[in-house]
């Protein structure tokens, strides 16, 4: 993790641009970041297929736990629950992860597509997901995306 405004490394003392923190166990690229709304965790989706959890407070900077979404995560996102988290993956499939139980579920909207992005809107009762960019996007109710998974 960098700091690009610089001073808000560990003891104030990181450049703008140098690296804070080095999270243990990321394999390959990061593609996708995102905070717990009190900054409790932080969690983050990459081309090794997995999502994990990290805990910014903690002195091992490992991952905490983690998701196998068995393809490349393209992106993100915490409901505003705070408590799952909606995956996009290269596979074409958009997964579900309750962190209060650690139960994964999948659907997948389009075959032979790519999710590029998912998004929430910030009561939870929407979600999107772009399948190709500038070609197909996806708008469902939360409500009725939910009843796919649980």
């Amino acid at each position: 993790m960098y700091d690009v405004l610089g001073g808000g490394g560990p003891g104030g003392g990181a450049a703008a641009g140098g690296a804070v923190v080095n999270y243990e166990g990321v394999s390959k690229n990061v593609m996708d970041v995102g905070f717990q709304d009190q900054g409790r965790w932080i969690y983050t989706g990459g081309e090794d297929g997995t999502v994990k959890i990290w805990d910014p407070r903690a002195r091992n900077l490992q991952c905490q736990r983690a998701y196998n979404a068995g393809a490349a995560v393209n992106s993100v996102r915490l409901l505003p629950n705070q408590a799952e988290l909606i995956v996009g993956d290269q596979g074409g499939r958009v997964h579900m992860w309750n962190l209060r139980s650690d139960h994964g579920e999948q659907f997948q909207p389009e075959t032979g597509a790519s999710i590029q992005c998912v998004a929430v809107d910030s009561r939870g009762t929407s979600s999107v997901h772009h399948v190709r960019p500038f070609q197909i996007c996806t708008n469902m109710p939360y409500s009725r995306y939910r009843s796919n998974f649980f």
